[in-house]
């Protein structure tokens, strides 16, 4: 482990600073982190007598490692990348970072920064909780569907991006009143 040689209150707006870099990330990209595609079929095209030879040159050329000539790719969405990031150390460790960098607000605004404190702590749980939920209880995260198409969308994983978008807006919001 690195041991970091900065005052604590410097290495907790780090850390915070860290968390806040991440939820952007993913919302800046959260169709292809939620989207996963490790799933196919073969095309039924290339199961008919006629195709028998295009089928043998396909799987003799490239086949392991280029399959889109002979599948039809599948995907499903997946909160995996979610959870991984609202339920890791890091973001669990916020709310205490948040807690000890309440010395640097002004007296006349700590009582807002509380709230944005227990705003967080709402938000992340709920991301973890919905993103938990699409899991097995969204069509699109059990479904297959094809790539490049749409997914049906999932209602609890949408429900999980709102609050994961929520909790980057309060981490900014008392990010600001201690700088």
């Amino acid at each position: 482990a690195v041991v970091s040689s900065a005052p604590p209150v410097a290495a907790s707006s780090e850390r915070v600073h860290a968390v806040l870099g991440a939820l952007e990330r993913l919302i800046s990209t959260w169709e292809e982190a939620t989207e996963d595609c490790r799933f196919g079929e073969v095309k039924r095209e290339l199961l008919s007598a006629d195709s028998k030879a295009e089928l043998l040159v396909e799987a003799s050329t490239f086949a392991t490692f280029n399959k889109e000539k002979t599948m039809n790719v599948l995907c499903k969405r997946s909160p995996s990348v979610v959870r991984a990031l609202v339920d890791s150390p890091s973001a669990q460790r916020v709310e205490g970072d948040l807690r000890k960098l309440v010395t640097l607000v002004p007296d006349e605004s700590s009582d807002d920064y509380l709230e944005l404190i227990e705003s967080w702590s709402s938000a992340r749980s709920s991301a973890s909780a919905a993103a938990y939920i699409s899991q097995t209880g969204d069509l699109a995260s059990v479904n297959a569907y094809k790539k490049g198409t749409e997914d049906g969308a999932s209602e609890n994983l949408q429900l999980a991006r709102r609050n994961v978008t929520e909790a980057a807006r309060v981490l900014r919001a008392a990010l600001l009143m201690v700088s």
